[in-house]
């Protein structure tokens, strides 16, 4: 019987079809990544014990009936939640023993915040019933109506989310959808957090309204409620559990055609023309070129805001080209021209400056050499990835390549278009970044910016090895624990952040077990930072200064020169007070 139910279990979970989650959500864990000595007492207890418990919907507190309950460690057990949620586990050897509890439509606490406890049972002869608890998924559906009522089939949803990335807010595609034959749309699976609705265009060529109209007619982009950008857009906060249900009303407009010329290198045969939204997104409303004229012309689109985006690739050279004009449409343009110019390549050097001389035998002197991605094997591996700062949404990312046939290992980002990048360097763990310049430009703390047809003086990074330590010390209760940050004056390095808990509060993730309350970072690139220690980092932008300029009291600045060790004492913030 219990196999066949596990099997069931397994099968049903397989065939889900989630939008927008990865398959992983399914995998909850209940469980530490420090566990504590085994007593005495019981590492010489070769008995076994019962182990019941029972799992519980977190938001209304209800046994889940059906919950798959995994052990981890000695057993390798599993078992279905009862009707009332409850479960039991015979012959259970003592000691401490780890779980795995999941359900679809549920997620572990830990899937939702990163500072909320997990625990590991110890197994022995005063084991209490345990709790395991499963957050309800988030739901957001509705319906989609023209003015008369009827139902739109086929207009497609975007539900964007917004979620805090190292204490900085990014904004991303949840997923995307049409609506079915009733209008309706219903995106399931969901984390608590802030969501965004865009709706439209209608799909496929507009269609006309009726015999006596000339114009195409069709259903505009609209964000939800009824704004026509981002910034005026209304949030959709989901608690766990929470349903949202939004209808929305969409009236006919007239759409209207872009059109114009290409103008392209003799080089190149093909040519693409795209349509790019207020999101930044292709919207399927591209455009047929004519080889011989360069002429296009594009679907119906409805009035709004648009960049027309021309592109081509010569297979030969693996030299791209592109253009790109931004149209306001209020009625149909013809005039619109764009000429493909070469995207830019980018080379960068590379240099260490290692005071170590060699690192990893902690040799003294000082060494400096060229990096790039590893083709000279007694190098380390180092990347650069350009990140567009002209969408709210787009998460494209341009990523350096080794130059071919070049030993040292020089770097070069190539068929770089046009606009304003953010410049992330990843690097092996024993080095930061001392300096990145490209001319005049302190790529540390300045955007860099891409002029169309324009080259881009080299990057000249260099990385060093004598990195400043830490102390962190905080007043922390028997019962509390707390999450100790590092935020860098430098906008372009990421903030580091440790969990420091009491054994009576135990926690995963970056966990030092320290009733005194102190943890260390070892490896803080010389410079300033504000530190401050906080019970909770979920929804907690910290890297935003205006949010940290009202816990400026808390908040301690300190500055480290290389190989320095600092110290600083911190007070404990409960995020929200």
């Amino acid at each position: 019987m219990f196999r066949t139910a596990l099997a069931l279990f397994v099968a049903l979970s397989c065939c889900l079809v989630l939008v927008g989650i990865p398959p992983s959500v399914f995998r909850f864990e209940i469980a530490v990544a420090a566990p504590t000595p085994v007593p005495a007492q019981l590492s010489q207890d070769t008995r076994t014990y019962s182990v019941r418990g029972t799992v519980v919907n977190s938001v209304t507190g209800e046994g889940i009936r059906g919950a798959l309950v995994q052990t981890r460690l000695g057993m390798q057990r599993a078992l279905l939640t009862g009707p009332d949620g409850k479960f039991e586990f015979d012959n259970v050897p003592a000691g401490q023993e780890w779980f795995n509890v999941q359900k679809p439509g549920y997620f572990a606490p830990q899937q939702i915040a990163p500072s909320a406890r997990q625990y590991m049972v110890t197994i022995g002869p005063d084991t209490p019933s345990i709790t395991l608890k499963l957050v309800p998924e988030g739901l957001i559906c509705g319906r989609i109506s023209g003015d008369g009522g009827e139902p739109i089939e086929s207009l497609q949803v975007h539900l964007l989310g917004e979620r805090i990335e190292f204490g900085r807010k990014v904004r991303f595609e949840q997923g995307a959808l049409p609506t079915n034959e009733d209008g309706e749309f219903r995106f399931a699976n969901l984390l608590p957090g802030k969501y965004f609705l865009f709706f439209g265009p209608s799909e496929g060529e507009p269609f006309s309204a009726g015999a006596s109209r000339q114009r195409a007619q069709g259903y505009g982009s609209i964000f939800y409620s009824s704004a026509t950008d981002l910034a005026s857009a209304a949030t959709i906060d989901l608690t766990p559990g929470k349903h949202e249900e939004i209808n929305v009303v969409l009236p006919l407009q007239p759409f209207y055609r872009i059109s114009g010329t290409v103008t392209r290198p003799a080089s190149v045969q093909n040519t693409n023309v795209m349509v790019l939204n207020a999101t930044g997104q292709n919207i399927n409303r591209g455009a047929r070129v004519d080889a011989n004229s360069g002429t296009f012309q594009t679907q119906g689109l409805p009035p709004g805001t648009y960049v027309i985006w021309g592109f081509s690739f010569d297979n030969k050279t693996q030299q791209s080209f592109s253009a790109s004009a931004p149209v306001t449409l209020t009625s149909d343009v013809s005039d619109v021209h764009l000429t493909l110019v070469p995207n830019t390549n980018i080379p960068a050097n590379v240099s260490i400056e290692s005071t170590h001389g060699d690192t990893n035998q902690g040799g003294q002197g000082f060494v400096r050499f060229s990096s790039g991605l590893g083709q000279n094997p007694n190098l380390p591996a180092a990347y650069i990835t350009l990140i567009p700062q002209d969408s709210a949404f787009t998460r494209m990312r341009l990523s350096s390549q080794p130059v071919k046939d070049d030993p040292s290992g020089s770097l070069v980002l190539r068929n770089v278009r046009s606009g304003t990048y953010t410049v992330e360097i990843g690097l092996p763990g024993h080095y930061y970044v001392a300096s990145a310049r490209s001319g005049f430009t302190d790529l540390l703390r300045e955007p860099l910016t891409v002029a169309v047809g324009g080259a881009v003086q080299p990057m000249q990074i260099v990385l060093r090895d004598d990195f400043a330590s830490l102390e962190g010390k905080v007043s922390i209760g028997a019962s509390d624990s707390a999450f100790v940050i590092a935020i860098p004056e430098v906008a372009s390095q990421k903030a580091q952040h440790m969990l420091i808990t009491t054994d009576d509060a135990r926690a995963i993730a970056n966990v030092a077990l320290n009733p005194q309350g102190v943890v260390t970072f070892h490896q803080l690139a010389p410079g300033s930072y504000k530190v401050l220690a906080v019970d909770r980092l979920d929804g907690f932008e910290y890297a935003n200064p205006e949010v940290l300029q009202k816990y400026s009291s808390k908040i301690r600045d300190i500055t480290l020169a290389p190989n320095q060790k600092g110290s600083v004492d911190l007070a404990l913030m409960r995020f929200g007070d």
